[in-house]
């Protein structure tokens, strides 16, 4: 790990052939650029955001290149934990979750934290299902919950946490958020990073309200998730929506819609567990 950011930043600016008075221009004195570049000042986020902007680098790559051109721990915990809706295999899980234990007994990291929770509740669903959860599991749901439970507003992190504890809810409680998860999402729905959580809470919550019998809340939410699949053309989402939504109608069409939509796309194992969905909760309208 270099420290040197202001060196770091010049070796790149002179790579791409800048000099200081073309990088600030009327947004930033000379005087400050060299003050940082000679590592005697370190300047304010929003001229920090200015000076990156002037060499077209985001934070993330700059970071990664005073890491030596690596992710840092903590950026391959984060990536890692962003990707583990593929991965396969609870054994990833426990991997990660042991490298976040032994992350956090160098450094205080409370986003760390959160991830080491969160996995630790995922890997014990994935044992063991949602049933009935330790003790020591629902500790560790009461603790995330309690966090996010004061808070006036809910951000991506805090969104993520309630995915990952969605099932643990009594319905009674789930019904009393819903709204306000629903509210959020909305305000979150033009912003890109969060699209595919966006639909993982949708469906969550589909199926929650779907296993529970509550078919006019889960039909409510499925057309917001017919919509947004749409929209990003996930064609395997689209499918689950128009059988779900069939299946609290009892529209027998859009059931069959929702399969020939997996059968296009050779989601095999999907069909299978939405034919054994609609055995399980479908009620064809009697004639």
């Amino acid at each position: 790990m270099r420290y040197d950011f202001g060196k770091v930043y010049k070796d790149i600016r002179e790579s791409k052939g800048l000099t200081q008075e073309e990088v600030c221009g009327n947004g930033l004195s000379r005087t400050s650029l060299s003050k940082f570049e000679s590592g005697k000042a370190t300047p304010k986020y929003e001229n920090m955001e200015f000076l990156l902007r002037q060499i077209n680098m985001s934070f993330e790559e700059f970071e990664y290149i005073c890491h030596l051109y690596r992710p840092s721990q903590r950026t391959e915990i984060m990536q890692t934990y962003l990707n583990t809706s593929s991965i396969f295999g609870t054994s990833s899980l426990v991997n990660l979750f042991e490298t976040c234990q032994d992350y956090l007994k160098i450094h205080h990291d409370i986003p760390i934290e959160e991830i080491r929770d969160m996995l630790e509740i995922v890997i014990y669903i994935r044992q063991h299902g949602t049933r009935q959860l330790s003790i020591q599991v629902k500790q560790t749901v009461k603790k995330l919950w309690e966090k996010i439970e004061k808070q006036d507003t809910w951000y991506e992190s805090d969104l993520k946490i309630l995915n990952t504890i969605l099932f643990s809810f009594p319905i009674e409680h789930l019904h009393l958020i819903t709204e306000q998860i629903l509210q959020r999402l909305e305000e979150y729905k033009n912003y890109r990073h969060l699209y595919e959580l966006r639909m993982a809470i949708l469906l969550n919550l589909s199926t929650i309200y779907l296993y529970n019998q509550d078919k006019n809340t889960c039909q409510q939410i499925c057309y917001t998730l017919l919509e947004d699949a749409k929209k990003k053309r996930r064609y395997d989402i689209l499918a689950i929506a128009y059988v779900r939504i069939g299946i609290c109608t009892s529209n027998d069409h859009l059931i069959q819609k929702g399969f020939s939509l997996l059968e296009l796309t050779n989601e095999t194992s999907m069909l299978s567990h939405l034919k054994k969905e609609v055995e399980t909760c479908y009620q064809a309208k009697e004639i």
